[in-house]
């Protein structure tokens, strides 16, 4: 059930994210935190990209995208909670 969460999580953030030109195949890894209500609690850039721009863009993208839609069932939801994610710039 998170992991399905998660999923989803990923997708609305790649649909919000403005991948600055030139940034192409670069990958970002990331870890935030949201709240029960789905809000940004942190974010956290745990392997930064080389490009100050495309670490930006993908933490503005997370921003953009909450509130994200939690599970309804309590364990889903606390493992929801944290997210570790690597985003590759298309």
């Amino acid at each position: 059930m998170a992991s399905s969460a998660r999923r989803d999580f990923e997708q609305k953030i790649r649909r919000s994210w403005d991948v600055p030109t030139g940034s192409s195949g670069k990958t970002v890894g990331v870890r935030f935190t949201l709240s029960d209500s789905g809000s940004v609690n942190s974010i956290v850039i745990t392997r930064s990209s080389g490009d100050d721009a495309l670490d930006a863009s993908i933490k503005a993208a997370i921003q953009a995208s909450a509130p994200y839609p939690m599970p309804s069932d309590p364990d889903a939801r606390r493992e929801a909670r944290s997210v570790n994610s690597t985003f590759r710039a298309q």
